[in-house]
């Protein structure tokens, strides 16, 4: 062989090598030099002060926590980008069947036609302060676990009011690995987004459940967003007078082209992964939580689509919800199937096991960790098995719009009899203008026919060995024959907490009013509120004991890690700022198939049969025809770029998180997982994990050449 041949060989082996995926959802504000050092490797030209700085300019300050997804801004006027997915709620509860914005997607032509995105808001963060100390008492101290948890819970509170006494913002208190490290986290909370820019369904979900969670993909799965704010910079009820948001800091979008082997940045809110969670937990969700949450889903799904085919205006506001529970499902499916064909509950104890031995090998750590690992095992089957009962009680209340808004007037009633500071979580005056907001909001979406076959599907679970209820069974007289159909009925004849205003004038009367108001669903719901308290008992003594012996596991974890020289620690996701890093790649799912890490519009164009999910927006095809579209044609692929692959570690949460290049630039939008990766949340596997994202050159595309939406784009190129 040439020996020039051969070093070239190798070198490409050896970059290759380098280039492999890494997992990693490191905080914004500590991520670590392990980090940064890799992603200089990978070519990173910027530095890490460039991500964040506490109340300071930086990339971070430029992205936006938009409920359980992620925007950012690309503009210094407000503009924010996201998916199409993550706007999807706004843009269905402004859907009518005479204007129907989700199927016909919406542009506004001015600032004066951006039309309020209903029940959103954005959440910038802007500082961050270590609070462990304030804790280390509660979690030390010898007391009873429900004393603990009351304490701790009441600690909480008294750090959010105290954060929340600057104007304009929200506070948090976030727990990391497993409450060794605790911060509290102030957000400039903007209360007043609007609608600027969504495309055709037929674009924004060309492919719908058929393609979700796979690969190849075709999906131009983006929109745009305005936030707003008084006109004295500060955060507003939404008012016409209100102007669009000043940002300081905003993303700028990528004109290079992306290539194979690229650094890739994702920076985002991912909600929640149990890689570092003890083995008991994990045995939990393969038993219990996924398989129990299939079967309720699939009922539940099939009775919202019966619901939906009365009416065209029933059918557009069940949308929302259904796309929802069509993501959990098949989220549901697919961990289940990785839990078990990865065998990870067996590779948690295995690891478990090496803990012990490493714990039992000298007397130091023998007297710090004796019996943590059998300990924290133990509070999780405990847990489990109240968990399983309060879980359909849970979704129930979930699901039926009626008995959701009736819990929340009972529970309101009685909590606000005590002092601020001794309130439920969730029950403080901070957020009773919130529940009442959604309260309001949520009228949009609601249809009296399908809250009652919700209500029905429910009622009868509450009747089968699995989830008997007996408190319900014979409140209702189910237990002598009274028929669940009978009962539905009378419920909402004798209620008016589905009327909005009459749900309003609930919120502000006193206990006894609410007691003697003898509306079905509130009686109800006081049932419901009694059954749910009862396990909240439970559940708070077996949480104080965790508050203790959860930081000692996890510990334990990080010294064992760091004695066999595992320097990429990171904590668990928990829906705070984190950053991740990869390459663009492709994988191999099985033998003999490799997927290329690009999709490009012509396969965008074989997809099309006319039909739903893959009915494509004439205008693109059009476009197609023409060729006059040669400024967005990659060199290498011949052809406009649509969705791309990365290595980059992401979960659910992370949905609308920018991708950034090198530079710090836009290249695109995560937007999905594939589906053989879905058990990432609990293990990475570098061979399989891909992040599934589009390219900003195809939101470019579709912007200009399909939608003509030339003012976002002039607007994307604007300076201050």
């Amino acid at each position: 062989m040439n020996r020039f041949l051969l070093i070239i060989i190798v070198f490409s082996l050896i970059i290759g090598f380098r280039l492999n995926a890494e997992d990693g959802m490191y905080p914004i504000f500590k991520i670590s030099d392990y980090a940064i050092s890799k992603m200089k490797e990978y070519g990173l030209k910027i530095s890490k002060d460039d991500f964040w700085k506490n109340n300071d300019k930086s990339i971070a300050k430029a992205i936006v926590k938009l409920g359980g997804g992620t925007g950012s801004f690309v503009s210094p006027f407000g503009l924010i980008i996201t998916n199409h997915h993550v706007a999807y709620g706004a843009v269905q509860k402004q859907s009518t069947p005479e204007h129907n914005y989700v199927k016909e997607g919406f542009i506004a032509d001015n600032l004066e036609s951006e039309i309020i995105a209903p029940g959103y808001t954005a959440k910038v963060l802007v500082d961050v302060k270590n609070v462990t100390k304030e804790f280390k008492k509660i979690l030390t101290k010898r007391i009873k676990p429900s004393k603990r948890y009351k304490l701790y819970e009441r600690k909480v509170k008294e750090l959010i009011k105290s954060g929340e006494k600057r104007k304009g913002v929200e506070c948090e208190v976030k727990s990391f690995f497993g409450g060794n490290e605790i911060y509290l986290l102030t957000y400039f909370y903007i209360k007043d987004i609007r609608i600027v820019y969504v495309p055709p369904r037929s674009i924004g979900e060309y492919g719908g459940e058929i393609d979700n969670w796979m690969w190849p993909r075709h999906t131009g799965d983006f929109s745009f967003l305005r936030a707003y704010v008084g006109k004295d910079g500060f955060p507003a009820d939404y008012s016409r007078d209100n102007i669009p948001f000043k940002s300081k800091s905003y993303l700028k979008l990528s004109n290079r082209n992306l290539n194979k082997g690229d650094l890739t940045i994702v920076i985002g809110f991912p909600g929640r992964t149990s890689r570092l969670i003890p083995s008991e937990a994990i045995k939990n969700e393969v038993d219990s939580r996924y398989p129990e949450g299939i079967k309720l889903l699939r009922g539940w799904i099939e009775t919202l689509e019966n619901a939906s085919k009365k009416s065209e205006s029933i059918k557009i506001k069940n949308l929302g919800i259904l796309k929802g529970l069509y993501n959990a499902i098949k989220n549901y499916r697919g961990m289940l199937e990785g839990l078990k064909k990865y065998k990870l509950y067996e590779k948690k104890l295995e690891l478990e096991n090496k803990m012990y031995v490493y714990a039992m090998s000298d007397k130091r750590l023998k007297r710090q960790y004796h019996n943590v690992i059998k300990k924290i095992n133990l509070i999780y089957y405990q847990l489990r098995n109240i968990n399983e009962k309060v879980k359909l009680l849970g979704w129930m209340s979930a699901g039926v719009k009626a008995l959701n808004w009736a819990r929340t007037i009972e529970k309101w009633s009685k909590e606000k009899m005590k002092k601020d500071i001794e309130r439920k979580p969730g029950y403080m005056d901070r957020d009773i203008k919130k529940k009442k907001f959604y309260m309001r909001i949520q009228q949009k979406t609601y249809d009296e026919y399908t809250d009652k076959q919700v209500l029905k599907y429910f009622l009868n679970l509450l009747l089968t060995d699995k989830y008997g209820n007996e408190d319900i069974i014979k409140y209702f007289g189910l237990d002598k024959g009274i028929s669940i159909d009978k009962l539905t009925d009378d419920l909402y004849k004798s209620t008016t907490v589905i009327d909005v205003k009459k749900r309003m004038e609930y919120m502000d009367m006193n206990r006894n009013d609410i007691i003697n108001s003898n509306d079905s669903f509130i009686e109800f719901a006081a049932l419901i509120n009694s059954i749910m308290d009862r396990y909240e008992k439970k559940l708070k003594k077996l949480k104080g004991r965790l508050l203790k012996v959860r930081p000692l596991y996890y510990k334990l974890l990080i010294d064992y890690k760091k004695s066999v020289n595992e320097l990429n620690i990171y904590p668990d996701a928990n829906s705070t700022l984190r950053l991740n890093f990869g390459i663009v790649k492709g994988y191999s799912p099985k033998d003999a198939v490799y997927y290329l890490p690009f999709t490009t519009l012509k396969g965008v164009i074989e997809k099309d049969t006319g039909k739903f999910p893959f009915d494509l927006d004439v205008r693109v095809v059009d476009t197609f025809n023409k060729k006059d579209y040669k400024e967005y044609i990659d060199p290498e692929l011949n052809d406009v770029p649509v969705n791309f692959l990365t290595t980059n570690d992401t979960t659910g949460g992370n949905s609308g998180s920018p991708v950034l290049n090198a530079y710090g630039e836009v290249i695109g939008l995560l937007f999905d997982g594939n589906y053989e990766s879905l058990s990432s949340d609990f293990y990475f596997n570098e061979e399989i994990t891909r992040s599934i994202c589009v390219d900003i050159r195809y939101v470019k595309f579709i912007a200009d050449k399909v939608n003509n939406a030339k003012r976002v784009l002039k607007e994307l190129e604007k300076k201050k």
